[in-house]
């Protein structure tokens, strides 16, 4: 069973992943709270 699907391009990825862009940008079907977890297991990079 999959608790969700995230469907986006690269750059929109790279965007969630560490520029904190809105889920929005990409789709997503079942939990969205799976989906925002999975973006918290990849640490952005320090400035």
């Amino acid at each position: 069973m999959v608790d969700a699907t995230l469907v986006t391009d690269a750059g929109t990825l790279r965007s969630l992943v560490f520029l904190g862009a809105r889920l929005n940008d990409a789709a997503v079907t079942g939990d969205r709270g799976v989906v925002k977890r999975f973006l918290g297991c990849f640490p952005r990079p320090s400035t």
